[in-house]
């Protein structure tokens, strides 16, 4: 009776998840969907928390600028710049097309993939996609342990996902 009504316990607790860990990504259920709600709150406000992610990757590490469109412009000016808006924008939806596609390995291997080439002609290394992890966990700071760790185990996939393509383009 005990085990039968854990199961059950289990089922509600776990919002129907399970830690069914996929063999491509290594993320389980749980994880996805630690990773997509939290990921809904983020995206509610993609310039705001863009504009923090990218000031939080400057602040790591100043030289990851120079591969961006406005590496000319003062760094402080970027929060109010509307090319910088539109290039933030532009990464928060693509992250937004990594999450929805976390259950379709395929495709999210495609999309990381594409990432990943377009930033090979921009030196991207191992360091600059572990400094990029950082920002955004730094930035993800109103999460629970839990969600951080689902973050992470994603973000330590697309960067060896990412540098595999990285290293195929050069």
């Amino acid at each position: 009776m005990g085990s039968v009504l854990s199961y059950f316990l289990g089922f509600f607790v776990n919002q129907g998840r399970i830690d069914d860990a996929n063999p491509v990504t290594g993320l389980t259920s749980r994880d996805v969907y630690l990773i997509t709600n939290t990921w809904n709150k983020v995206i509610s406000k993609p310039t705001e928390n863009g504009i923090k992610f990218f000031m939080r990757l400057f602040e790591i590490e100043p030289k990851h600028k120079l591969a961006f469109p406005f590496k000319d412009l003062p760094t402080e000016s970027l929060p109010s710049n509307k090319r910088f808006h539109a290039h933030v924008n532009g990464v928060m939806y693509s992250i937004s097309s990594i999450v929805s596609s976390l259950n379709d390995v395929d495709t999210l291997v495609a999309i990381i993939d594409k990432i990943g080439r377009n930033h090979a002609k921009r030196s991207v290394d191992l360091q600059a996609l572990k400094d990029v992890k950082r920002a955004l966990l730094d930035v993800f700071a109103f999460m629970t342990n839990e969600e951080l760790a689902a973050w992470s185990k994603m973000l330590d996939y697309f960067a060896k996902t990412a540098i595999i393509a990285i290293d195929d383009e050069n």
